[in-house]
């Protein structure tokens, strides 16, 4: 699978995780979760997870941003907090999503693949 073809599957995969999660339907997010998961890992083995993720940083759909900077807090610091701060601010289920990732990470608690 190309980079293109991974990328896509990460955001399409993204944006459907945050919808999932707002309806509450857990087994499309666990499954979108690994969809996730798995184009995170082509990217990452192609060598191109920093460079690819950092274009969907300023992604229309705030899940999608918020997937990836949450992916790109170890590689684009800064940036990555930037956008999770940001999130917070818009408030809602995605704010709560970036405040509680955000605390993880300042605490050390945050696994990141």
């Amino acid at each position: 699978m190309g980079i293109e073809k991974s990328l896509a599957r990460y955001v399409n995969a993204a944006v459907a995780h945050g919808e999932a999660i707002q309806n509450g339907n857990y087994k499309v997010a666990n499954k979108q979760h690994d969809v996730i998961m798995k184009s995170l890992h082509k990217l990452y083995v192609a060598g191109k997870r920093g460079e690819a993720l950092s274009a969907l940083l300023d992604h229309r759909d705030p899940h999608v941003r918020g997937w990836a900077a949450t992916h790109l807090i170890n590689i684009n610091t800064e940036k990555a907090i930037q956008v999770l701060e940001a999130l917070i601010d818009e408030g809602g289920l995605v704010g709560f999503e970036a405040e509680t990732t955000l605390k993880l990470w300042k605490e050390c608690k945050l696994k990141i693949p």
